[in-house]
């Protein structure tokens, strides 16, 4: 498989922002390349997930490769984001009614501790949720690989030390039906991850959920801005009006020809295809070969 240097630092990270002082971003950018090139050790070919194109950084990437190295966008997709910054977020009218819904089937409350202790807690709710969830079903729930379990954990425990990560939980009668995962930076929120019990799925708890504890957190004056950490077409795109741009990018850092770049781009797509390719098959191995898989393959036959 091709080498290159990866900028987005975890199968289940959402974003690979730089950040770099606006007084000497050219020289940084140049200085960082100029590493990469020098460095024996390290792969050229540098590959930018879900990398934010701001108005700074990134078009001083691009200044700096106009003149040596090669660049080629891959993709680039608005991620729905909010700054209420800008101005107050116009009150939903459907989540308003889904509350008053589920109100009626208990006493309806939202938590949202920041504490460490009950941060590792709620996230452990969030764990039992999301395994039980169609996640759980598709092998796609962090339970389903205890090396991916184990990561989050300690992921974690490690923010909610400094009270940089929480679980917002949404409670009917005192048990959590929705789960929430939020890692926060400055006055920043990333809702990372939400899970929910199916048998609530009427009143779209996850969507509640996230529009009471973005709203909760706004009016505290804890956050400013929200990054969904998702794409266009999800419940988050209703609840977060504003978009900003993602883009995927290869970079080879040698100043070479056209060519050779052209055959970095190539293979590097092929391993792109090739990862979701084993991906999708690792996730169909894993609902087969579940406990009652047979059972239900055999059933479908009859």
């Amino acid at each position: 498989m091709p080498a290159f240097l990866e900028a987005l630092p975890y199968d289940y990270a959402f974003s690979s922002n730089a950040v770099v002082d606006c007084d000497c971003v050219d020289d940084v950018v140049a200085a960082f390349f100029d590493a990469i090139r020098r460095d024996a050790r390290l792969p050229k070919v540098v590959s930018l997930s879900c990398f934010e194109a701001d108005p700074i950084v990134y078009p001083a990437v691009l200044r700096h490769l106009s003149s040596t190295g090669k660049y080629r966008e891959l993709s680039r997709v608005e991620r729905p984001f909010a700054d209420w910054s800008l101005g107050p977020r116009k009150k939903s009218t459907s989540t308003r009614k889904k509350l008053r819904q589920l109100s009626s089937v208990g006493i309806v409350e939202i938590v949202n501790e920041r504490t460490p202790d009950s941060t590792q807690a709620a996230f452990e709710t969030f764990l039992e949720l999301e395994a039980a969830s169609w996640k759980g079903e598709e092998g796609t729930a962090l339970l389903c690989d205890a090396g991916d379990a184990a990561f989050a954990r300690r992921l974690i425990e490690n923010l909610a030390a400094f009270g940089l990560a929480s679980v917002a939980l949404l409670c009917v009668d005192g048990e959590a039906i929705a789960a929430q995962v939020l890692f926060y930076s400055g006055q920043r929120a990333y809702t990372w991850k939400t899970a929910f019990n199916a048998s609530f799925a009427r009143f779209s708890p996850g969507v509640l959920l996230a529009d009471k504890a973005i709203r909760n957190l706004v009016e505290s004056g804890q956050i400013a801005t929200i990054d969904s950490c998702s794409f266009p077409g999800g419940f988050m795109a209703q609840l977060l009006t504003s978009r900003r741009i993602l883009v995927d990018a290869l970079i080879d850092a040698r100043p070479c020809n056209s060519l050779a770049f052209a055959v970095e781009v190539a293979q590097h797509q092929g391993y792109r295809l090739f990862r979701h390719a084993r991906r999708r098959g690792t996730r169909a191995i894993k609902r087969w070969t579940r406990p009652g898989a047979e059972i239900f393959a055999r059933h479908s036959q009859a």
